[in-house]
């Protein structure tokens, strides 16, 4: 009886193995194993005519050509190294350079299908915008692969100090640093698992500046006019004429620095009061502080030209004459002139307060007068402020229309000109120059 159970037992272990036998020969071709299916491919790979390999670019897909329409019910399809050639619903995906022997078996026919895919990786070159930038601009370089795509991107420059690169998307933006020189930018890309390299050459030259300081006013007699340079920026409404939209603001350059230019208004843009209530101010609590760097500020630049606009720390002294104080610092993109300003030489003005000058005369815009402005008939200049106190924090100083100041302008006296003055970023603005034009235009880059 034991001996029976025994070969009962025995007779059902065989039956499992010769089951499990069968299903691991179902899923081989017979007679091989998976060695020997891979050496087959191997050799089949190796002994296949080059113009008859289907060639795919990494990262690319081929639809595998069937004699009839692909389904997983009619066509199993298997690839001999998946990390190459993944074969996916009838689709071949190029992942890696190399080659794949991709099978299709016929499950109705039992007929097999083969084809060599050799996966590539494209050649990667380089092209820039400009190659020749001065320094501060900036200049774009552009990844060129041959075929296929590429994973992800890196740049780097030979001499950062000449040129420095960052990656913006799959490009690189140059900006030209302080040196001149040149500088080589080398682009490595993994294009499906492949190291390709590229590299071009960009030359950076000193920056020239197309404006400059004004002329020094200190041997200036008070009928001499402010002599310097103006440029546009920015646009305004100014003549009026609401339907022909705003026009450029022109400005007078007082200052060029290695990284900035100070600039003041040509005209008074707005006729307006510096502060809207009787009350004791300084700069920092101006009505008119809080115009120029919210309404203007928004109305006069686009987001651009506002981002070029550096934030200047405004420091405002208190009052030579009186002492009357003026206030905490400000950081404003938008400010007045101070009395120390407006009497600066270097800056192209007479430096008697006092007395009256060319150099400080204003005129206003029709927009400006037709809202609340004043025009002297006599001279057809205007009034403007200026953020020093005067006699008390009830006044503040003031400029007449023949050029001299006072301290003694109540603040409730009545509207007059505001001119507003900026701290343009060099880096962040190109000078455009059109045939035709008397001055240079700042483009916010």
């Amino acid at each position: 009886m034991k001996n029976k159970r025994r070969i009962i037992l025995i007779g059902i272990l065989l039956c499992f193995l010769i089951c499990d036998i069968i299903v691991i020969i179902h899923f081989l071709p017979s007679g091989t194993s998976p060695s020997m299916a891979s050496k087959e491919a191997a050799e089949k790979i190796a002994n296949t005519p080059e113009e008859e390999i289907l060639v795919i670019y990494s990262g690319n897909t081929s639809r595998l050509e069937l004699p009839e329409e692909f389904s997983e019910e009619r066509y199993q399809i298997t690839s001999s190294d998946e990390k190459i050639v993944e074969a996916d619903q009838g689709v071949l995906i190029a992942k890696a350079e190399g080659k794949a022997l991709i099978t299709a078996v016929d499950k109705t026919t039992n007929e097999v299908y083969e084809t060599v895919v050799e996966a590539r990786a494209g050649k990667l070159s380089l092209k820039v915008d400009d190659s020749n930038i001065e320094t501060d601009q900036t200049t774009t370089v552009y990844p060129v692969l041959t075929k296929g795509v590429f994973s992800s991107i890196s740049y780097t420059s030979s001499n950062p100090s000449v040129a420095s690169v960052t990656l913006s998307g799959h490009r690189g933006l140059v900006r030209g640093g302080g040196t001149s020189g040149t500088a080589e930018i080398t682009a490595v890309a993994d294009i499906c698992g492949t190291t390709r390299k590229a590299s071009i050459t960009v030359s950076v030259s000193q920056r020239t500046i197309p404006v400059g300081n004004p002329q020094n006013a200190s041997d200036y007699t008070q009928d001499d006019e402010w002599s310097g340079d103006r440029l546009y920026f920015g646009h305004y409404e100014q003549d009026n004429d609401l339907a022909t939209g705003s026009e450029p603001i022109l400005w007078r350059v007082l200052e060029v620095t290695d990284d900035a230019v100070f600039l003041l208004s040509e005209y008074g843009l707005e006729d307006r009061n510096i502060i809207d209530t009787f009350q004791e101010f300084t700069w920092e609590t101006s009505s008119l502080r809080k115009f120029l760097n919210g309404e203007f500020l928004e109305t006069a630049f686009t987001g651009t030209e506002a981002n070029a606009i550096i934030d200047s720390l405004v420091e405002t002294e208190d009052n030579p004459k009186y002492g009357t104080s003026g206030g905490k610092d400000t950081e404003d993109k938008v400010f007045l002139l101070s009395v120390e300003e407006v009497t600066n030489p270097a800056y192209g003005f007479y430096p008697d307060f006092f007395k009256s000058t060319a150099t400080r005369t204003l005129q206003v815009t029709e927009y400006s007068l037709q809202h609340d402005g004043y025009k002297k008939q006599s001279n057809g200049n205007t009034c403007w402020w200026l953020r020093t106190m005067g006699l008390n924090n009830y006044y503040a100083a003031y400029i007449y229309t023949v050029g001299s100041g006072t301290y003694h302008s109540f603040v409730g006296r009545r509207h007059d000109a505001v001119r507003p003055a900026i701290r343009v970023d060099l880096a962040s603005v190109s000078f455009i120059k059109q045939t035709g034009d008397d001055y240079y235009t700042l483009l916010a880059d």
